[in-house]
Formats: C-alpha cells, sequence, structure tokens
C-alpha cells in the first residue's frame, strides 16, 4: 500500500512533464526528488524511528513536493535539500564519534557548495556549531576545520571576482525585509506547511521522554532546522530557496510525530494531510489550465 501511495505522490508530476517544452527539467527535478525522499526514509530508519525502512517519510517528501507545480521544474532547490539531508546525517554520525573534525569539514564544504545556489545556506553553518555544541562535540580540530572550509568560500569568491566567474549574492544576505504577505494560495499553503511542521515537533516534544536517545536527537536537529527555515521564511532574501526546503522538513517534523505514535487522531491528522495536499495539487492545475 506504502509503494501504490508513493508511486501516486510521484505521478503529480506528469502535467508538468507533458506541458513544458523542456521536459528533461521536470525530469531531471523528479529523478533528484525521488532520491531525496529515499534519503529521507533512510534518515528516519537511521534515527531508531522504525525497526524496518518506512516508506512514509518518502511519501510525505514527495506529495508535498508534487503538489506544489511551482517547484516541478526547480532542480536546483532538489541539490539544496541533498546537501542539507546530508549534513544531516553528518551530524547523526558525530554522536557516535569521539572526534566530529572531519564530518565538520565535509558538512561546512557543503554548505558552502549549496550556498552557490542558494546563498542563505551559509547561515546554516551556525545550526550545524549549535549542534555540535549541543553533542559537546566542539573542540579546537573542528573549529579550525570549519574555518578552512570557509575560507575555500572566500578563496574562490576572491578569484570569481577577479576571473569574472560565477558569484552568487552572498552580501544580499545582510538585506533583509519582512516576507510581504499578500495573502495568495501559494502563500497560505506554505505558511499552513510550516505551521503542520512547528504543529508535528511541538506534540512530539510533549512525549520526548518516552522516545529512545537516538530519537530525542532527532527531533533536536529537526527543531533547529526548522528555526532556521522559519527565519529563511520570514525574512527572505530568495524566497524560492527556502521554499524548496519546506517539503523536506515537513517530511522530516511528519516522520517523528506519525511514526513514534500510532493514534486514531493521528491517523485522521494523517488522512486530513493528505487530502489537503492533494486539494492544492488540482487547485495548481486549475490556475494553470
Amino acid at each position: 500500500m506504502g509503494i501504490l501511495l508513493l508511486m501516486a505522490s510521484i505521478s503529480m508530476f506528469i502535467p508538468t512533464l507533458i506541458s513544458v517544452n523542456e521536459w528533461w527539467i521536470p525530469l531531471l527535478t523528479l529523478v533528484l526528488a525521488v532520491v531525496n525522499a529515499f534519503f529521507l526514509a533512510r534518515l528516519a530508519h537511521r534515527s531508531g524511528l522504525t525497526r524496518m525502512p518506512s516508506v512514509v517519510p518518502a511519501f510525505i517528501y514527495q506529495i508535498t513536493l508534487g503538489a506544489n507545480i511551482t517547484l516541478h521544474t526547480f532542480w536546483q532547490g532538489q541539490l539544496i535539500v541533498m546537501a542539507l539531508i546530508v549534513v544531516i546525517q553528518l551530524m547523526q554520525r558525530t554522536s557516535h564519534q569521539e572526534d566530529a573534525t572531519e564530518e565538520s569539514f565535509l558538512a561546512v564544504v557543503l554548505i558552502v557548495l549549496a550556498s552557490l545556489l542558494w546563498s542563505d545556506m551559509v547561515l546554516f553553518v551556525v545550526v550545524w556549531i549549535v549542534l555540535l555544541a549541543i553533542e559537546k562535540k566542539i573542540s579546537f580540530r573542528t573549529i579550525s576545520a570549519m574555518l578552512i572550509a570557509l575560507a575555500m568560500m572566500a578563496i574562490y569568491y576572491v578569484i570569481g571576482r577577479q576571473m569574472d566567474w560565477f558569484i552568487p549574492e552572498w552580501s544580499a544576505m545582510a538585506q533583509r525585509q519582512w516576507v510581504v504577505i499578500d495573502w495568495s494560495f501559494v502563500q497560505v499553503v506554505e505558511i499552513l506547511l510550516l505551521i503542520f511542521s512547528l504543529y508535528f515537533v511541538v506534540a512530539s516534544f510533549l512525549r520526548i521522554n518516552r522516545d529512545n536517545i537516538s530519537v530525542q536527537k532527532y527531533l533536536q536537529m529537526i527543531s533547529f532546522v526548522l528555526l532556521a527555515v522559519l527565519f529563511w521564511y520570514a525574512f527572505p532574501v530568495n524566497e524560492r530557496g527556502v521554499v524548496a526546503t519546506i517539503p523536506a522538513v515537513v517530511s522530516m517534523a511528519a516522520s517523528v510525530y506519525f511514526l513514534t505514535t500510532q493514534t486514531l487522531t493521528r491517523g485522521i491528522i494523517f488522512a486530513l494531510y493528505i487530502v489537503g495536499t492533494v486539494y492544492e495539487f488540482m487547485h495548481h492545475l486549475y490556475l494553470n489550465t
């Protein structure tokens, strides 16, 4: 049943594949999205949410992404999400390592590379440092590793300015303003998804003492990721970049909420969430016809 639901969510890309001239763009986005969906499922399994791999995280990610037709051609957003997921996996590894130097270097390198597509991603270094502090893994070696990775970004910036290479608008990160609320259908859906994510996290925290340590740490990581996304959305520089991360955040938060405890109430919320995303998808189709 789970596989059928996952295939149904993937089929949401079919109208975009048919309607656009450059069909390879939504196809590339879909391929990357499927990879990210299974990365999220693996992440949930490694976090101890389930004894066996579950398709629920992959399904929630795929249906949330598929319902937003505006993201079907934004393949760069899937690369950003992929970098984000790998960074979270690296943070999971630090829990089992005495020294987090290698993970810190790789994480910051990935964050810097993702910032070439979305400059705001650089700010995720702060989240990485906070998570390291919680894990008590901050040391001279880890700080040095992160500084070396950031120095690589600075070197690229200097050389890029001289050679006229592609330079992201990193300076624009300081030029922020409060998001303009126009109450459009797309914006209302984005806000509702963030509210859903916040609800999933808060509700999961109310029973966090019943979960094992790995689930508790996973929920902590999701909380800081959600806080970063909320900040990026409230004070956007590149709104499309942050919108691309919302399905992943919803998937991670919903995974903890739905997989740790199965109750009638949560089953009803799960059903309502699916109905809501299907309605969003149909509404987008109606607007595009």
